[in-house]
């Protein structure tokens, strides 16, 4: 029997209701607060076929929202690898997972109407659990929207089953810096509780700080249910078949500093249909050594977006409380207060001395390759979701000066790091200090040698064990080249400062140079070294 579809719309008073069929076999419709999920149907009727394949998300659409991505499995086979990328690994996955993921027919497969996920019990590439993941990465990736997926889940002490997002590009680094959405998960042992949450680089699970929130759901196994999130500039809410159960808001409580380090997401994600077995989570509280296999079937997966256009009144209002995060000889990070408006800020227009440069959706700019003590002007226009634009406004500022040597150069106002974090000090000069070291660790800079001639270097240091070493060096065409290094003995705490003397001597050349210091082992804090002309 052919896949069929039917729309009852309702218009005028007149039930009008158009078929992709024949004969009309259990129509299924779920009502909840008012809204109607319009779910498939199988029928043999000769009717006009349906042109789009998200008609079905189209007819269930409501307040504004149309749909941009859709897969309601309406083929047979492997899932639609235009839209879906299967895993092919089984490493754990950084949660000490049991199974392997496979992109085989056996572990995910869409036939009638449905995509089954099938988590089994065999051994496959020293695993003894089979599953499938499927990834929508560089096929759906979106910033904003609603996002449904119809399901049931599998059951069995062990089984892990999730829907959920990672970001396409991670523009603030590694997880859990540029976040993570679980749409739904849930674990075997907990039975009909249903979890949804972020994970960002100041919430997480690691640090024991994830934001999140449980609902139990009426039989989740036999049962469809529908579970969404909506996602805006503002917030991010969780639904289950209708009901909002938790919201993340990105305000002055959850985001008072308006930090990437609790809002990443700014930026586009895309989506993960998988079923874990085990690990940290789903294997807390042991797993079901009878267990044989168990699926998860999905019934369709839905991306909505606003259109805007219909309801936006207001220009987004003008950006404001510009402030120079960073400034460096050749680069400089500024920021601004979010832009407001009535359907939400896109993006912002940013513009470098009139000159067009980049669309950024964080208020956040970094401009590299300037030139040192130059006046700057920065234009920035907010953009809304409609395509509205805000007056531009402008932010002059001037690149700062490389630092000198002879002289010293604070240990934080490094160009690029590796692995080091910074901490307030309790050295005479105060600032901050680098910390965190561990060995191969190290802290890159600009600088500028106003003379040539032999040198030596003085690092200031606190430690607690003995027998410390940093090597100082010289970085041409990318390879580096030892210019001295320091050895040092416990100082008695991480912030009793003594200052090391350098002891040996190296010639550096007139000119700006990039030099790296690297850590050779850990346990110590650096807070300035200073570069010394020998006479």
């Amino acid at each position: 029997m052919k896949k069929i579809v039917c729309l009852v719309i309702l218009l005028l008073g007149l039930l009008i209701t158009a078929c992709q069929g024949k004969t009309t076999t259990n129509i299924e419709t779920t009502t909840t607060q008012n809204q109607t999920t319009t779910t498939k149907e199988q029928t043999t009727t000769t009717q006009q076929q349906l042109t789009d394949e998200c008609e079905l998300a189209r007819a269930a659409a409501t307040d504004n929202w149309e749909p941009v991505w859709c897969d309601e499995f309406l083929y047979t086979g492997s899932p639609d690898s235009t839209k879906w990328i299967l895993e092919n690994k089984g490493d754990g996955f950084g949660n000490n997972e049991l199974q392997y993921y496979t992109p085989r027919l056996d572990n995910a497969k869409v036939e009638n109407g449905v995509l089954t996920i099938t988590v089994k019990k065999e051994k496959y590439n020293n695993r003894n659990y089979t599953s499938a993941k499927l990834m929508s990465r560089g096929k759906g990736d979106f910033l904003y929207g609603k996002i449904e997926v119809r399901a049931k889940l599998p059951k069995g002490k062990g089984t892990w089953p999730a829907i959920w997002m990672m970001p396409t590009d991670s523009i603030y680094g590694g997880w859990p810096n540029s976040g993570e959405i679980d749409i739904m998960e849930h674990v075997g042992y907990d039975m009909n509780r249903i979890h949804g949450t972020v994970h960002t680089e100041n919430y997480n699970h690691v640090k024991g700080t994830q934001v999140g929130k449980s609902t139990v759901v009426s039989d989740v196994y036999n049962n469809y249910h529908v579970y969404a999130i909506e996602w805006d500039t503002n917030s991010i809410k969780w639904f289950v078949d209708g009901k909002m159960y938790h919201e993340f808001k990105n305000d002055e409580n959850m985001n008072p500093d308006n930090s990437s380090a609790n809002w990443p997401f700014d930026q586009k994600f895309y989506l993960i249909l998988n079923v874990a077995f085990g690990g940290n989570w789903g294997g807390a509280q042991g797993i079901d050594q009878n267990f044989v296999e168990s699926r998860m079937i999905v019934d369709y997966v839905r991306v909505y977006q606003k259109n805007y256009e219909a309801i936006d009144e207001e220009n987004p209002s003008e950006v404001k409380g510009f402030k120079t995060v960073d400034s460096r000889p050749t680069s400089t990070k500024i920021s601004w207060d979010k832009a407001t408006d009535d359907v939400g800020i896109s993006h912002y227009e940013v513009y470098l001395d009139n000159e067009y440069i980049d669309n950024t959706v964080a208020p956040v700019i970094t401009f590299n390759n300037l030139e040192q003590l130059k006046d700057y002007e920065l234009k920035v226009i907010a953009v809304d979701f409609a395509g509205k634009k805000s007056h531009p406004k402008t932010y002059q500022f001037t690149t700062g000066e490389f630092m000198n040597i002879p002289g010293r150069i604070k240990a934080a106002d490094y160009l690029q790091m590796l692995g080091i974090q910074l901490e307030n000090t309790s050295d005479s000069d105060g600032g901050k200090n680098v910390g965190w070291i561990e060995m191969g660790d190290f802290l890159v800079y600009k600088v500028y040698v106003k003379e040539s001639g032999n040198y030596k270097v003085n690092f200031r240091i606190s430690a607690t064990q003995d027998n410390r070493e940093i090597k100082l060096f010289k970085i041409v065409n990318n390879s580096e080249s030892l210019l001295t290094n320091i050895t040092f003995n416990s100082t008695g705490g991480w912030q009793n400062w003594q200052t090391v003397p350098g002891t040996q001597s190296f010639y550096l050349d007139e000119g700006v140079i990039l030099i790296r210091v690297r850590a050779s082992n850990n346990n110590f804090n650096i807070n300035w070294f200073e570069f010394i002309k020998e006479e």
